[in-house]
């Protein structure tokens, strides 16, 4: 099977200080810049995949399958490792593929240009030979899940990017989904991520989303269930996503009582939003005018937390290939 080693860049706010490598399909890197022009700070992370030149191919744009772009493009599995570590990761991380253009940049003396990706200049090359070898390199920093995925803020003090200690059993867990299954979870963590990057532009839409992710996950209901749920009156089937939403909330997250509130939050904040067209005030008047509505933030940034979590178990729990075969 012919294959080549592409790389690409990403960005976090939070510092990679060693090497993470998946049972050599990918692996990540701290990538050195020199120069940083948007003074931000950012981490720039090194993302190297080992692709199947068929398959890239086939997957291509017919118009090009056939031509040395057909390998340079992003490809679905270099796309679905990306939402997989956005998902999997508490910190942000955003892709780094601006187009390549004439630039300026600050050499200390003048300004000088150059063709490039804005951002961050010099030599990149999309293709290596092989995956770096990370022998001498120290392995990246890891918490454990429990403690990484139960708090409710990151720790904005921490300047590393620290990594769950089951991390590598997660992308096991996805690659051992049968493909149905594949993609329903990498719809689910799609809409998911999405909230994330609405999280500070549009908190209600942000919302909506991620209960949306969890409405992607609801199993269907049986042909009896279907029968015994339809009205007398009117034969229309009644699916009880209200009832299906809260069952998997419970059962994925937590039966605990004091969890029953939030769970109704998110259910109802998202129909009122969907049937009535709801907003959250401060969305609309910003905090002051709407009195500081810390109850609604503390809401929301705890169904963030605990929706990421029922998605995580539903992966775990799910049946592999194996199982199923």
């Amino acid at each position: 099977m012919a294959s080549i080693v592409k790389q690409s860049l990403y960005i976090s706010k939070f510092e990679l200080t060693g090497y993470f490598n998946y049972r050599n399909y990918f692996q990540l890197l701290p990538f050195p810049v020199k120069e940083q022009s948007d003074g931000q700070g950012h981490s720039i992370i090194l993302l190297q995949i080992v692709e199947d030149t068929e398959r890239l191919r086939d997957q291509a744009n017919p118009d090009y399958r056939d031509t040395p772009i057909a390998l340079m493009e992003h490809s679905i599995e270099e796309r679905t490792i990306f939402q997989l570590l956005k998902f999997f990761l508490r910190e942000d991380l955003c892709n780094y593929g601006g187009p390549e253009k004439w630039f300026h940049f600050w050499n200390g003396k003048e300004f000088e240009v150059h063709w490039g990706t804005e951002g961050y200049y010099g030599t990149f090359e999309w293709q290596v030979e092989r995956l770096t070898d990370t022998s001498t390199m120290e392995a990246c920093a890891t918490a454990p899940a429990d403690t990484y995925y139960h708090r409710e803020y990151p720790d904005m003090f921490e300047s590393r990017l620290v990594f769950p200690d089951n991390f590598t059993e997660l992308f096991d867990h996805f690659y051992r989904l049968p493909e149905p299954s594949q993609k329903t979870f990498s719809t689910a963590i799609n809409l998911f991520n999405q909230s994330i990057d609405l999280w500070d532009s549009n908190p209600s839409i942000a919302i909506v989303s991620m209960a949306s992710a969890i409405e992607t996950l609801l199993p269907r209901l049986s042909q009896e269930e279907l029968e015994d749920s339809k009205c007398g009156e009117c034969n229309q089937t009644n699916y009880k996503p209200a009832a299906r939403f809260r069952k998997f909330l419970k059962h994925f997250g937590s039966k605990d009582k004091k969890f029953d509130e939030l769970r109704e939050w998110i259910y109802n904040f998202r129909s009122r939003y969907v049937h009535a067209g709801d907003v959250l005030k401060h969305e609309l008047y910003g905090y002051e005018e709407s009195n500081y509505p810390f109850k609604d933030e503390h809401y929301r940034r705890t169904a963030r937390n605990f929706i990421r979590i029922c998605i995580l178990n539903w992966l775990i729990e799910h049946p592999s290939q194996a199982q199923e075969g």
